[in-house]
C-alpha cells in the first residue's frame, strides 16, 4: 500500500486525529448523496453550499489560510478542515483513505 504525505494549515481542529476516505470535487459542484465518513477534498468552499458541508467528517482546501474565507466559515460551523494543501484536489483521488493529524497539518494518503 502506497502512502503520500502532504501538509496544510490547520484551520479548525476538532480533534487530534481523524480517518475517511477521500471525496474530491474541486468545485464543489457535485455533492453525494451519502456523506458516510467522507473528507472533501476541493479547491475552496463557498457559501452555496454552506448547508452540505457539515455532513463531511472534514474538508481539506488547496487554498486558504487561517483567515480565509473557507477557514471562518468551517470554524462556526464546527467542521474539521485543513486548508492551503497545495495541489490537494489534484495529488488526492476519490476513494483514497486519509488520515488527517490536527496536530501537525499533515494528510496521509493511503492507496
Amino acid at each position: 500500500m502506497d502512502e503520500i504525505k502532504l501538509k496544510g494549515i490547520v484551520a479548525n481542529k476538532v480533534g487530534d486525529i481523524i480517518k475517511g476516505t477521500a471525496y474530491v470535487d474541486p468545485y464543489c459542484e457535485n455533492f453525494p448523496d451519502d456523506f458516510d465518513n467522507l473528507i472533501l477534498v476541493c479547491k475552496r468552499v463557498s457559501f452555496e453550499n454552506i448547508k452540505d458541508l457539515t455532513n463531511f467528517k472534514a474538508i481539506i482546501t488547496s487554498y486558504g489560510g487561517v483567515l480565509s474565507h473557507a477557514a471562518m466559515l468551517l470554524r462556526e460551523l464546527n467542521v474539521p478542515c485543513i486548508v492551503a494543501v497545495e495541489k490537494a484536489d489534484t495529488i488526492i483521488k476519490n476513494s483514497d483513505k486519509l488520515i488527517l493529524d490536527f496536530n501537525k497539518g499533515v494528510i496521509k494518503i493511503r492507496r
